[in-house]
């Protein structure tokens, strides 16, 4: 029938509607707000569609909006508008205070139990930055009486000191837990490149899950292809590849202090354009608040290096090879949910990836989601 695409744009108040029609316009073609101006209808080929607007817009009564020309199959209107989102932090997924010695570990795809309460106590894992961080802390400390060279190590934090899974406890990051061999019932491979990393394959349904770090003798199973119940209510609860990549990237920008990343596997780039985006369409009638993604190939064959070197802007996302190809598979998908005209700017591909609050969180607890 037809595509709706309402987006928000809240550095100039405006609410832009981009309608597609798959078939011409014709006499009985109609699009306007209703009268409370919190819906936009279209009715075209005898078909009738609603979606609830992102954006407050002022006035009352039913207004019309303009269709495509004769002949024409698409048109946006631009309206003025006020934001219904107040400005909020997101959610960090699965953190460790969220979760418990009631916990328990399921395979997205098939159900399969991965770790049935074995896993006592979580803790957080410091972010990616904590290195750089410790050692900016350092540089900048007050003076304290007679500093020692192996201050850092006594207390447990410098480089040499190694971080190694324990039994019994779950050690969380945005993307992924580091638990022991001994609390997770899975598979290992050799990988492809025959190093020494071992991948992590659900023994149900063959899925992989993630691998075994050699680093920290444990296992690094990726939360987007994981779900989580409790012993209590044994309802098993997943979130979708882009709330997790969302997620992770408004993380990144906050860690690293850039809109910029690199792939160092792949050939790509991306550029998180807006974080405060708010949208609604035929597919999400209910508003959206989300983070508008742009991405294309490395320029000019560039490797990884030599791209970072030229732009101190520039940094690289340090997911696994599995989420890197994952992250842009879901890029992928989402760019092809938006009207032909957003799909591209500027020669980069757009992607909106939904952005979860705590309020978002509650009512999506116990959706399910397509595999990817």
């Amino acid at each position: 029938m037809a595509n709706i695409y309402a987006e928000y744009l809240p550095n100039i108040k405006t609410l832009a509607i981009t309608t597609v029609l798959l078939t011409p316009r014709n006499d009985t073609t109609l699009l306007w707000l209703s009268s409370d101006r919190k819906k936009l209808i279209l009715e075209h080929a005898d078909q009738t569609s609603r979606i609830t607007l992102p954006a407050k817009v002022s006035g009352q009564g039913t207004q019309h909006l303009q269709l495509p020309d004769t002949g024409e199959l698409q048109c946006v209107n631009r309206i003025p508008a006020e934001p219904i989102f107040s400005e909020d932090t997101y959610v960090d997924l699965w953190s460790a205070t969220s979760l418990g010695p009631e916990t328990r570990l399921h395979c997205k795809r098939c159900d399969a139990l991965l770790s049935d309460k074995k896993i006592k106590i979580w803790k957080d894992l410091p972010s990616e930055a904590w290195a750089e961080m410790m050692d900016l802390w350092h540089c900048h400390k007050p003076e304290e009486p007679e500093p020692t060279d192996d201050a850092p190590a006594k207390k447990g934090y410098a480089a040499g000191n190694k971080l190694v899974a324990q039994v019994g406890v779950g050690l969380v990051d945005v993307m992924s837990f580091l638990v022991s061999d001994e609390d997770c019932s899975v598979e290992f491979r050799s990988s492809e490149d025959g190093d020494n990393i071992h991948e992590v394959y659900c023994s149900t349904c063959d899925t992989a899950l993630g691998h075994r770090d050699p680093l920290s003798e444990g296992i690094r199973l990726q939360k987007p292809y994981l779900a989580l119940s409790s012993s209590q209510d044994k309802i098993t609860r997943s979130y979708d590849a882009a709330h997790w990549f969302s997620c992770y990237l408004n993380q990144a920008i906050e860690t690293q202090g850039v809109r910029k990343f690199v792939f160092p596997n792949l050939p790509y780039e991306i550029w998180v354009f807006s974080t405060n985006l708010a949208y609604s369409s035929l597919e999400y009638p209910q508003p959206k608040q989300a983070m508008k993604v742009l991405f294309r190939e490395r320029q000019g064959g560039q490797d990884v290096e030599t791209l970072r070197a030229a732009n101190l802007l520039i940094e690289t996302l340090t997911l696994s090879p599995m989420l890197e190809k994952l992250l842009y598979q879901v890029l992928q998908r989402e760019n092809l949910k938006l009207p032909e005209s957003l799909k591209d700017f500027m020669g980069w591909q757009v992607a909106v990836l939904p952005v979860l609050y705590s309020a978002d969180v509650k009512s999506l607890e116990n959706a399910t989601y397509p595999w990817l």
